[in-house]
């Protein structure tokens, strides 16, 4: 083949070549493979994770469904680890500042 897949979504054939690159976990990817078989991935460094593969078109529609979702899923456990983080930076910072027993810490 002279000319590279693009990324994104290629019809060829009555199949979809699909090559993306998404900011996903391993788990969500692997029930993203478990779902639709013609998928695989791998970690792509600071692009988060290549996902790549062939489906027929009438899957096309919930994998894109399904993506979505998986995309909203990372986005919200991202959110919750930084709430996370910010709540036990804040806790340590006031125990350091002094005794539990102070009411205005």
């Amino acid at each position: 083949m002279r000319n590279p897949i693009r990324f994104g979504y290629s019809p060829f054939g009555g199949k979809v070549l699909v090559k993306l690159n998404v900011k996903l976990s391993v788990k969500q990817c692997i029930e993203l493979a478990e779902k639709f078989p013609g998928i695989v991935f791998w970690e792509n460094g600071k692009f988060g994770m290549a996902v790549e593969g062939i489906l027929d078109h009438s899957k096309i529609s919930g994998f894109h469904t399904t993506l979505n979702l998986l995309r909203i899923d990372a986005q919200i456990e991202r959110l919750l680890d930084k709430k996370t983080a910010i709540l036990d930076s804040f806790t340590k910072a006031n125990i350091d500042a002094g005794s539990l027993d102070n009411p205005f810490l």
